[in-house]
């Protein structure tokens, strides 16, 4: 199976609901996972505040050379951070509202704090990835 790409189903109003930024983060961030996005949804008129829904391929743990489909749906900083960053670390780890859980590995640290912690990591992280 080919490596999936991110798909909408109707394009011209998603170009008109996302900004050029999530455009990019959207197209780095599934060129190189495997997602197809069937949905994006704007949480608010914040830059990259946007939910997205759609399906996550990867490899079969039991069957060699099988791929597996299960759906998703995630919030676009969350998912970025886990993703993209070491979000263990310890700069990281200390933003959250839980450092000592986050810095020893544990995702939820970061999942279960404040939104403002949350979007102070995106923030001083994730732009730079991409340039912006």
């Amino acid at each position: 199976m080919a490596k999936a790409r991110w798909t909408v189903l109707n394009p011209t109003i998603i170009n008109r609901t996302i900004s050029d930024g999530e455009r990019t983060i959207l197209d780095k961030f599934n060129g190189s996972h495997d997602y197809r996005i069937d949905k994006i949804e704007r949480r608010s008129q914040r830059e990259y505040d946007i939910s997205i829904e759609g399906k996550h391929y990867f490899d079969s743990p039991t069957k060699p050379g099988e791929r597996v489909e299960v759906g998703f749906s995630a919030w676009l900083p969350l998912m970025c951070i886990r993703d993209l960053l070491n979000w263990c670390q310890w700069d990281i780890a200390e933003m959250t509202s839980y450092p000592s859980m986050t810095a020893a590995g544990d995702w939820s640290g970061v999942r279960d704090s404040e939104p403002e912690y949350i979007w102070e990591i995106f923030e001083k992280y994730v732009p730079s990835l991409f340039g912006f």
